[in-house]
């Protein structure tokens, strides 16, 4: 079965660091374009994989990645994944919906932008990543490298209508199920907590 064919308009830089590409995940092999995809009304996102690796069971590293988060959105919030596409030249990516927020991971790293970082750190968004991560944690699954925006404005996303202030989970590719790892991490889902409860800490946030 033919792929629905996309067509890449340009890099989708990040509005948080001027001049800075937002490039999740591998660095140098992932890049994120803002295209159209035949089928589809009006542009998506579309993750594209620089790497020819294969998993053993012949899935590239976006297939795996494409559901393995098609399944977590049923879970968690998440934009809607709609499909693997053809972007030509024998290569594929997979679309999902457009989004506007705030990464807190990616500026958390640069002390310059934590007074900004700090604004959307608060009471509300830790408690939603809690129990968002919980409900994924109690189904089996290990939340690695958490990737999370908190939406700057109303929006619809897969189905669903978020306001300024609900968070949304992204680049699920180093999720894993615990029952596929073969052992297991019973502190994992506190360990990030901790975390998160830091960078609330290092940001002296006020609700």
């Amino acid at each position: 079965m033919s792929l629905p064919k996309a067509t890449l308009i340009d890099v989708i830089s990040s509005p948080r660091i001027p001049g800075r590409a937002r490039i999740p995940g591998r660095a140098g092999k992932v890049l994120v374009y803002r295209g159209l995809v035949e089928g589809l009304e009006g542009e998506v996102a579309i993750k594209v994989e620089r790497d020819d690796y294969r998993y053993p069971d012949g899935q590239t590293m976006l297939e795996r990645e494409f559901h393995l988060s098609q399944k977590l959105s049923g879970l968690i919030s998440t934009p809607r994944y709609f499909s693997m596409v053809d972007i030509g030249e024998e290569s594929t990516g997979f679309a999902m919906e457009r989004f506007n927020g705030r990464s807190i991971k990616d500026l958390i790293l640069f002390d310059e932008y934590i007074v900004r970082v700090g604004e959307l750190i608060t009471n509300s968004t830790l408690a939603q990543l809690k129990a968002q991560l919980i409900i994924a944690y109690e189904r089996g699954y290990n939340p690695f490298d958490v990737q999370y925006i908190v939406l700057t404005e109303p929006q619809i996303l897969n189905g669903k209508r978020f306001s300024p202030g609900d968070i949304v989970f992204f680049d699920l590719e180093l999720w894993r199920l615990r029952s596929d790892l073969g052992e297991y991490f019973p502190n994992e889902l506190q360990r990030l907590l901790e975390q998160l409860c830091r960078y609330k800490q290092r940001c002296k946030t006020h609700d």
